[in-house]
């Protein structure tokens, strides 16, 4: 084998990881913030929308918490490096539930996933593809 070969080898499998722990942390951090949303009706949690660009517009007459983590994951799929995923909720109390109207979350659900999110990629690293 040469060297540039070898070099070759390594960028390949550095990407993949890359693109590993970009999608495991992303995939994580969605389904975290949604597990995480006060469910009364189950409105709110059904409202996050994700896609790769901009988030869909508007709410959705949902309420299965399984069709907005299938949404994520077509997003994530579909996510190229570099570009940006975007995740949204349109549920009109939505940044009530994130900052203190929910006694079963007052810590919010999106502030206290994005701390975790720098453990997560690099947990993601390491396990590598």
């Amino acid at each position: 084998m040469s060297f540039a070969s070898d070099v070759d080898k390594f960028v390949k499998k550095t990407e993949k990881r890359i693109e590993h722990a970009h999608r495991y942390a992303a995939t994580k951090l969605i389904n975290d913030v949604i597990d995480d949303t006060p469910q009364d009706s189950g409105y709110a949690t059904a409202n996050w929308r994700s896609g790769v660009g901009s988030a869909p517009a508007g709410p959705v007459d949902r309420t299965s918490v399984a069709e907005a983590k299938a949404e994520a994951l077509m997003a994530i799929a579909a996510w190229p490096m570099g570009a940006r995923l975007e995740f949204a909720n349109y549920a009109p109390y939505i940044f009530s539930l994130e900052f203190g109207d929910s006694k079963h979350r007052p810590a919010g659900m999106v502030r206290r996933n994005i701390k975790a999110f720098d453990r997560n990629v690099k947990r993601a690293a390491k396990r590598g593809a």
